[in-house]
């Protein structure tokens, strides 16, 4: 498949190295000759740090960058393309601008695809004829490595459309998550969920910058790298605490974002606990202590990971706190 990526900036660059290496022919676009010119140096030294850890084969980089080619001109770029991906920067008038030029060059049949990471689509595409030919297909930062990719459908946004853009990430090797549009997608907002309360912890005075990464890197980070958020609440905890302590920090703080979760309570209520009963917020097959045994193996296996990182990139990256 012929794809065009609008944007050759950092982002720009990224996803159209993925896009060849799944073999498809790839045009970035850009107006900025000089943007072009640092594209082709950024998509050669990501194929190189791919293949110097070992995440794509000496025998696939080269074939892929050449399937790369730079263009100044989007409509010429653009006809025969069969998915057009927008990554411009996040400005609402110039994606506006933007797909109302790319709809009246590109086929019928072509997927139009936003990288937006916050906008409404319903907002992007405003000044489209059909707005519902737009999908959100949101990467993330590095799009070379980072798999998860949010698929961003609209009301009016077909099935088959968002079967089409599920099928080429799939092929690509993502992990596609398909989210309503609504402001922030659902990646944002637990990023910016866990931002706030980390800075009101330092606001506060409760701790530091410093204590709030060590906090995340030496006991959330690891856990949820092997299993998520609420499946690792499930393994680790009876439900019934979690509404506790819940309620007592809301009882205590005030603070809405610990207020107890009605959908908790129903958990709780029906005896989906988490692991010591079988169900939570998902379902296991086995004695309570095998469970334990197979969860304690993957939080070993994340540790392990993390003291090989700390081991041969360092701690951090950070010299001192900034506040």
């Amino acid at each position: 498949m012929q794809v065009v990526v609008v944007g050759a900036g950092r982002m720009g660059h990224g996803l159209g190295l993925c896009y060849a290496l799944g073999g498809h022919y790839v045009t970035l676009v850009d107006r900025d000759d000089a943007a072009l010119d640092r594209a082709r140096t950024g998509v050669a030294e990501a194929a190189t740090f791919l293949v110097e850890h070992g995440l794509v084969d000496d025998g696939s980089a080269d074939p892929a960058i050449a399937r790369i080619d730079y263009a100044d001109h989007l409509p010429d770029a653009i006809g025969a393309a069969g998915l057009v991906q927008e990554a411009i920067h996040e400005n609402l008038a110039a994606k506006q601008a933007l797909f109302a030029e790319i709809e009246a060059a590109a086929s019928d049949d072509a997927i139009l695809a936003t990288n937006t990471s916050s906008l409404r689509i319903g907002a992007v595409t405003a000044r489209m004829r059909q707005p519902g030919r737009v999908i959100g297909i949101h990467w993330v930062s590095p799009p070379y490595l980072v798999p998860l990719v949010e698929v961003v459908r609209t009301e009016a946004t077909p099935d088959a459309l968002v079967d089409r853009a599920l099928d080429v990430l799939t092929a690509l090797g993502k992990v596609p998550v398909v989210v309503p549009d609504v402001p922030g997608f659902a990646l944002n907002r637990l990023q910016y969920a866990l931002l706030a309360a980390a800075v009101d912890l330092v606001d506060q005075k409760i701790v530091g910058p410093r204590e709030v990464d060590l906090l995340i890197r030496h006991a959330m980070a690891p856990r949820m790298l092997a299993f998520g958020l609420l499946e690792l609440f499930d393994l680790i905890v009876d439900g019934r605490t979690v509404e506790a302590v819940a309620t007592y920090l809301f009882e205590e703080t005030g603070d809405l974002r610990f207020r107890p979760s009605p959908r908790l309570a129903d958990l709780v209520e029906r005896g989906r606990r988490g692991m010591i009963t079988g169900a939570g917020w998902f379902e296991y097959d086995g004695k309570p202590e095998e469970i334990a045994r197979r969860r304690d193996d993957a939080f070993a296996r994340a540790y392990r990971a993390q003291a090989e990182l700390d081991r041969t990139v360092g701690p951090t990256l950070a010299r001192s706190p900034g506040t």
